[in-house]
């Protein structure tokens, strides 16, 4: 290792330690870019970040789904469909249903009572009879009680059963579940059976019952009609009334007179309406004027009269032979007119005085026969009244007696009001358990748990996951984005194998390999640090790049010190003079990276910064004792200053006044200063050096680090007046995020070294 040439000096020899004045921390509410982005987005990142929550959901899900298939009792569902048909004529005609309400019964109505005849107990009973049901160890168990079992039976029957009305049709789909398939279809066959039989049974019940009753009402409306013709005849015999012609011969006579005097009187009204018409208005509006012949020639002939004499008059004086002809003509025919009617007028009045007498002599008449039957009046109405007895006692036995055998007749034909249409068949395969559709159900559900599960992890895990992330909560700008790189972890974690480097044959190279960015195989690592080295030369504050700047992290292992290596040797290659301090006094690490000596391991050797800082007032603070400390390392412009020996009072080095004085020694002799500090929450050395640097560096591990931790380093630098420069987001996975398809589109086809370019 070589020595820094102590004659190479940069700046004014009096530039004086920075002061900066205190900055106020803007914390953001509500982050504004995650808003931009929209919820299906984020929800989107938040499927991709628990990936594995959801996949492992969804294996568990589907396999319980399968194995809940699997461990199912298979079970078969048979089908039938039956057509309810409306009330026929027989039905109707046996007096089974009502004319009136068969009338009112809808077809929904119809169906939704067959419906319920299924389920009824009665229809039930007669198929667990049938089949022994209540003997299966499926329908009946744990009971020696028959009746018991049987409601057992019935009960599992009902359970299973299912029966239902197809909209718009006639039909009903019954179907069963049972774990034997050939059960299954006796059963629903036998069902049908069964309330078929139950219906006729029931009808013919009915038919039976009216026929007996009516049978009765038979014998005894035939008992009452000999009683009634016995009564009749006597009275005949009594008062000397044949039953016959004779007897109904005055009667006959006396209805027929009336009925004659009825239409004799009606006929005499109507003429002498007709004849007072003809008195009181006009003979032409009559209908034997309008259909006599003569008198419509006759008037025709006068209109013509009227018509020529109309013309004479307007040609002619009223004195003009031919006017004199045509009035005289027309008096002619208007006589002739007046006499005709005058014979119309005789004629209505004639047929309405014939009338008159006619009505006359049937008056006499009816009243002479009238005065006859007086005579015989008592016995002619008890006769009269036994005859009517007898009529309708004659009517109704025989309107009975044909009812009788009416229903005799159609009882013997009923059928019933359903009909099988599609009997049940044995089904091949089961319905239950359903494998795919099982699958598919544990398969959404997985996906739903675990989406829901992952957003609850996601929620409840506060650490920076995404990049510019922070940017959305506190006013602080990112620097750049380190990819995961599993190289760099495992190459920090055995630091402690190169500290016996320096009396082995390792060399720096080799022993920090695996933390170098620029020798790794994946190249997202070294051009993520150019980046970061860019983005950290072009924050500029006061038109000038930061010169001293101060590395921390919020807490310990989210990889400081390995960005702040990779940082320098970023700085180092775009030709700047770095110089690396090691600050972290308590756990002093950067040596290992570079197998350099350090006073805490080899204290004859080599001082470090806690050596520098111990001196005395009596011995000042030159370039030359700082450039005795400051060691080269194997990386051109890169130069080291490590932690040192001195154990004492670590929490007061700081404080000491040889602090600003090293550190405006570094800035007039590099070009960039970087210092490794320790977390600033933990130890406050990285407040105190960053109030008398250009600015802070905070390191933040993706995934690991609190959002509470940064906000609360920010807060304390914002408190401090220090200026924080930006974040590094460190092992930020490339599949995480937005920037994950970013990194991989641009860097797939890129060359690894040593591979070509």
């Amino acid at each position: 290792m070589q020595h820094v040439n102590p004659n190479e000096s940069r700046g004014d020899p009096g530039e004086a330690v920075v002061r900066h004045a205190p900055e106020i921390l803007d914390v953001n509410p509500s982050p504004a870019e995650s808003a931009s982005r929209g919820p299906l987005h984020q929800y989107w990142e938040v499927a991709l970040r628990q990936k594995w929550v959801v996949a492992v959901s969804v294996v568990v899900c589907v396999a319980a789904a399968v194995t809940f298939s699997l461990l199912q009792t298979p079970e078969y569902k048979a089908r039938a469909s039956v057509e309810v048909l409306p009330f026929n004529d027989d039905v109707v005609s046996a007096g089974v249903v009502d004319k009136a309400a068969a009338g009112t019964v809808t077809a929904d109505v119809q169906l939704q009572t067959q419906v319920e005849i299924f389920h009824s107990e009665a229809v039930l009973d007669r198929v667990v009879d049938r089949l022994g049901l209540a003997d299966m160890p499926a329908f009946a168990s744990g009971t020696e009680d028959v009746k018991e079992r049987r409601h057992q039976a019935r009960a599992g029957l009902a359970r299973n059963l299912k029966v239902s009305a197809i909209r718009g049709t006639r039909l009903i789909e019954l179907q069963f579940d049972a774990e034997d398939p050939q059960l299954a279809a006796k059963v629903l066959n036998t069902l049908v059976e069964e309330t078929i039989r139950q219906q006729l049974e029931m009808r013919r019940r009915g038919s039976r019952y009216v026929q007996e009753w009516l049978m009765q009402e038979v014998s005894e409306l035939k008992e009452a009609l000999e009683r009634s013709e016995a009564r009749l005849q006597e009275h005949a015999r009594r008062t000397g009334f044949l039953v016959g012609n004779n007897v109904q011969l005055t009667q006959t006579k006396l209805l027929d007179l009336q009925r004659q005097l009825s239409d004799a009187e009606a006929e005499r009204r109507r003429l002498q309406t007709r004849y007072a018409a003809a008195v009181s208005g006009p003979v032409e509006a009559l209908a034997e004027a309008q259909e006599d012949q003569a008198l419509q020639g006759y008037q025709a002939r006068a209109g013509e009269l009227r018509e020529k004499i109309a013309n004479l008059e307007a040609m002619f004086t009223q004195d003009h032979p031919e006017l004199r002809r045509a009035r005289a003509e027309l008096r002619e025919v208007n006589a002739l007119i007046e006499k005709e009617w005058s014979r119309i007028l005789t004629g209505i009045k004639s047929e309405f005085e014939a009338a008159k007498r006619h009505e006359k002599l049937l008056a006499e008449d009816y009243l002479k026969q009238t005065r006859k039957m007086s005579a015989e009046a008592a016995d002619a109405v008890e006769f009269e009244i036994l005859q009517r007895d007898v009529q309708t006692n004659g009517e109704l036995y025989q309107a009975t007696a044909k009812k009788a055998r009416e229903l005799a007749l159609a009882a013997a034909p009923l059928a019933s009001e359903i009909r099988a249409v599609d009997p049940a068949q044995a089904p091949v395969a089961p319905y239950r358990p359903n494998l795919p559709m099982n699958t598919a159900f544990g398969l959404f559900a997985g996906l739903l748990l675990g989406f829901g599960a992952g957003v609850v992890r996601d929620r409840s895990d506060d650490s920076v996951r995404m990049p510019g992330e922070l940017a959305e909560y506190a006013d602080v700008p990112e620097l750049g984005v380190i990819p995961e790189a599993p190289g760099i972890l495992k190459a920090v974690s055995e630091t402690g194998l190169a500290r016996v480097a320096p009396n082995g044959n390792r060399s720096a190279a080799e022993a920090m390999g695996g933390c170098n960015a620029w020798q790794q195989a994946d190249p997202r690592l070294a051009e993520s640090f150019r980046c970061a080295r860019t983005t950290l030369m072009l924050s500029q504050r006061d038109g000038k790049p930061p010169q001293l700047i101060v590395i921390t992290s919020p807490s310990s292992g989210e990889g400081k010190t390995s960005v702040a290596v990779n940082l320098a040797i970023g700085l180092a290659e775009a030709r700047q003079r770095v110089l690396l301090v090691d600050a972290d006094l308590r756990r002093p690490n950067l040596h290992s990276f570079f197998l350099l000596a350090n006073g805490f391991f080899d204290p004859k050797k080599t001082a470090g910064l806690s050596n520098l800082l111990k001196a005395g007032p009596t011995t000042p603070l030159t370039w030359e004792t700082v450039q005795r400390a400051i060691q080269e390392t194997e990386i051109s412009n890169l130069y080291v200053l490590t932690a040192g020996n001195e154990r004492a009072n670590v929490s007061d080095l700081l404080h000491s006044p040889n602090t600003p004085v090293l550190l405006t020694l570094m800035r007039r002799h590099f070009d960039a200063v970087l210092i490794d500090t320790p977390p600033v929450i933990e130890v406050f050395d990285a407040r105190v050096l960053g109030k008398l640097a250009d600015g802070v560096v905070i390191v933040l591990a993706s995934g690991k680090t609190p959002r509470g931790d940064a906000i609360t380093a920010r807060r304390l630098f914002a408190v401090d007046g220090t200026p924080v420069l930006g974040t590094v987001l460190n092992r930020a996975r490339a599949d995480r995020g937005r920037y994950g398809g970013r990194y991989r589109y641009y860097y797939k086809h890129m060359a690894t070294p040593g591979r070509g370019s």
